[in-house]
């Protein structure tokens, strides 16, 4: 078998897609898919990527610490392999999503990203949140504008989160899934989560009325998908002073924008 850091990872997505098309799509709190074993002993560890970065198998162009999380986008192509098409069509399959489609003045941007994390104590997004991924005016200049209210209709928002912890003794760090009363007001579904600018946010003094359905167990080779809907609301976990919590994301984006043009 090939031992290289890129033809391993391609191997074991093509694994992972074979469990993902095996398993159940989980309806509540919101529609997600929960792998146990999604991964195998052979996956690349965190510091395999990042020794094999200094090669061409990989590139981390962006390495920074925001939040307490330390973000290493990986590259290199990976986004156009056959294999990870096929991860994005069967994700799309298993939850009936509907990709946002362009017409008159709208435009559909197209972004997709493979992240590793590395979140630490000073981790400070523990609001419980959607990941409906507002970017402002980031097309301004090409006279586009995206609307500030959250639609299925109008962004598309899937991923997939890997679990990958040097051991299995920090199990409560996992997702949290939260689901809301129906006699909740709408208007706490709706706040700003400055600086990373997703308008979907519960403040601090209105999450003791959401229910917790389930946490994501943080063992090495969890695999948790879900798509961005009105009712996925979910929150990350403190982390303890010291410790470093390792996963990797894979995220797909498609956002309409109205074009002023």
């Amino acid at each position: 078998m090939d031992t290289t850091v890129r033809n391993r990872f391609i191997k074991s997505l093509v694994d992972l897609t074979t469990s993902i098309e095996n398993s159940e799509v989980i309806q509540t709190p919101f529609p997600y898919i929960l792998i146990e074993n999604g991964i195998g002993d052979d996956f690349p560890t965190i510091e395999e990527f990042k020794k094999d970065s200094r090669e061409r198998t990989f590139k981390f162009p962006k390495y920074f610490n925001s939040n307490g999380r330390m973000s290493l986008e990986i590259t290199n192509r990976l986004h156009e392999s056959l294999e990870f098409k096929s991860l994005h069509d069967l994700i799309i399959n298993k939850f009936n999503l509907k990709i946002p489609t362009t017409g008159d003045n709208i435009i559909v941007k197209h972004a997709h990203s493979i992240d590793i994390w590395e979140d630490t104590s000073d981790l400070d997004i523990h609001d419980i949140h959607l990941d409906f991924l507002k970017k402002g005016n980031a097309y301004k200049s090409e006279g586009l504008e995206q609307s500030e209210t959250n639609s299925e209709l109008d962004q598309l928002v899937f991923s997939m989160h890997i679990y990958l912890p040097d051991d299995d003794n920090h199990i409560n760090l996992g997702t949290s899934l939260y689901e809301i009363p129906s006699s909740l007001p709408q208007s706490l579904k709706i706040q700003a989560d400055f600086p990373i600018n997703i308008p979907s946010m519960i403040m601090a003094s209105d999450v003791d009325k959401l229910i917790k359905i389930k946490q994501i167990p943080y063992k090495r080779g969890v695999v948790f998908i879900h798509p961005t809907s009105l009712s996925s609301w979910h929150q990350a976990p403190i982390v303890p002073t010291g410790y470093i919590r390792k996963s990797m994301m894979f995220r797909w984006d498609y956002s309409s924008y109205t074009s002023t043009l």
